[in-house]
């Protein structure tokens, strides 16, 4: 009995402890709660329907006994209620009128019924009804009820059928829960055996599987059941076969995976050292080619001819294409490579475009291209971004603007602060624009996207040079373009943090020279800009 009850116990508390088995337990206890008060209501009504008929049947045969004796007599209008008063005496009868069949009163004793004013004629049916209190039902019977050629109207007590009925639904109240517990207990064992049970055994199959992946065969489940929870086990273990057989295949995969990628970062240095030595070896005598080409463009000695002339200058337009090809491949190596140093620091975009202005504008008259330069670069604020590395990108991003525009074309530059905190540089042409099919080889190194047969010098390494670089100065790079309108190439950069201005050091225009007060270093006074302190 003792191992029964901890069996129980065990089993109670464990499922308790999940909120799956209390919604079940509330569930199952409320709806056999509903079930057996629909029962308890309907046996209620039949125990109320049953303790009236037993009390009219016994009033109806102490009536019957009244009437026999005053028939006998002969004696029913005079002693009727003396006899009624000796034979009803701790019966439920208490009061009655007799009448007759034509509705005629002719005896009465106790307390008058109220049943009706005017007693109908006799219909051959029982007539009943309660007092609003239920402690009282008056009935009407008729001749053949009461065993008498006479209708008669009685008040019965019904006051201690009330307490019989509250005692009745008390106890049947008790027997109800008491049910609902039992059956509650042993749907939660049942419950936890063949439902709670499976599911934290799997449960913690599955969180060992997941500590240890690489041996799922370790967590296969042993079960010979087969019910619906044996065929989630068999599936269970047919899904850690299936892991365990490819694992070693994604093992393997992995493997080759990272021998391939040795391969390729091996193959890429390679690369890079191969395209950095061949770049300084060619170099070198392209240089030598170029000097010797300036030495005969400018002796004195020997005048060139005119044909001469033409050559030298195709050799040193040649040299010139090839240098700067050499030069982009060496940068495009060194910045793969990781060997390229950024020096960020605050730089004022103004003065970035100006210095490019000064090289570009000579290429840009070549072809006659105006160049016009936004409101915003005269407010633009500063920008965190390499001062050089900056400069060639947005050189080279001007220089395209020029080589693919149209003849008198024109070129807008333009800025604006966005709400991401970056600086937004924008290089607008006029040129012919991309295809849509080509913006995503536009980045890609060597790819010229058919300019290569055309009369534009190019490599198509700038634009990835570009790109490499703007993103290493945690900047972005974009392009906008529309077939015969032209395109905008834009760059995004983190602008410099601004630094709160003090009221107290605010500069002053004093009345008389203009001259501008500073803040002294050591903080006893302002100095004049340009005024040595001591």
């Amino acid at each position: 009995m003792t191992e029964f009850i901890n069996y129980v116990w065990y089993g109670l508390r464990r499922a308790f402890k999940y909120r799956l088995c209390w919604r079940i337990t509330i569930g199952v206890f409320f709806a056999i709660l509903v079930i057996e008060g629909g029962i308890l209501f309907f046996s209620v009504r039949n125990y109320e329907r049953d303790r009236l008929a037993e009390v009219e049947r016994e009033a109806v045969v102490v009536m019957r006994a009244i009437l026999r004796s005053v028939g006998a007599q002969g004696t029913l209008a005079t002693r009727f209620p003396e006899t009624a008063a000796s034979l009803r005496d701790g019966s439920v009868l208490i009061g009655a009128q007799v009448f007759e069949k034509t509705g005629v009163e002719i005896a009465r004793f106790g307390e008058p019924p109220g049943l009706f004013d005017d007693v109908p004629e006799s219909s051959g049916k029982t007539i009943r009804r309660r007092m609003i209190d239920n402690t009282r039902m008056d009935v009407l019977w008729p001749p053949r009820r009461v065993r008498a050629p006479y209708l008669v109207s009685a008040r019965i007590d019904t006051s201690e059928i009330e307490a019989q009925i509250e005692a009745f639904v008390w106890r049947i109240a008790g027997l109800v829960l008491l049910i609902s517990v039992f059956v509650t207990i042993v749907t939660m064992l049942v419950l936890n055996g063949m439902v709670l049970s499976p599911i934290i055994s799997l449960r913690n199959r599955l969180t060992d599987t997941g500590s240890d992946p690489n041996n799922p065969e370790k967590y296969i489940v042993e079960s010979r059941r087969s019910d619906e929870w044996g065929h989630v086990i068999q599936a269970f273990n047919r899904m850690l076969q299936w892991a365990a057989s490819n694992l070693e295949k994604i093992k393997k995969k992995e493997n080759e995976l990272l021998i391939a990628k040795e391969e390729a970062e091996n193959a890429n240095q390679a690369k890079s050292e191969f395209l950095s030595s061949m770049s300084h070896e060619l170099r070198t005598p392209l240089n030598a080619v170029l000097g010797f080409g300036q030495l005969l463009a400018f002796s004195s000695k020997e005048q060139l001819t005119e044909t001469q002339k033409d050559y030298v200058d195709h050799i040193m337009n040649g040299g010139q294409h090839l240098l700067e090809v050499i030069n982009e491949v060496l940068d495009l190596a060194k910045i793969e490579a990781g060997m390229v140093e950024l020096s960020i620091e605050d730089v004022c975009a103004k003065t970035v475009l100006d210095e490019c202005l000064s090289l570009i504008h000579t290429m840009a008259n070549e072809r006659g291209i105006e160049i016009a330069v936004g409101e915003g670069f005269k407010t633009a604020a500063k920008i965190r971004a390499d001062h050089t590395r900056l400069r060639q990108s947005l050189l080279n991003l001007m220089s395209n603007a020029v080589k693919y525009n149209r003849e008198k074309g024109k070129i807008t530059l333009d800025c604006h602060e966005t709400p991401g905190a970056t600086l937004h540089i924008s290089v607008t042409d006029t040129g012919e624009g991309i295809p849509g099919d080509m913006l995503g080889k536009l980045f890609e190194p060597f790819s010229r996207l058919r300019a290569e047969n055309t009369n534009i010098e190019g490599t198509g390494i700038g634009l990835t040079i570009t790109k490499q670089l703007i993103e290493r100065m945690d900047g972005h790079i974009g392009v906008d373009s529309e077939v015969g309108k032209g395109s905008t190439f834009w760059i995004d950069l983190p602008l410099s943090e601004r630094k709160p201005v003090d009221e107290a050091v605010v500069d002053r225009e004093t009345a008389d020279d203009g001259i501008k007060p500073l803040p002294d270093v050591a903080g006893t006074g302002p100095r004049q800009e340009g005024v040595a302190q001591g």
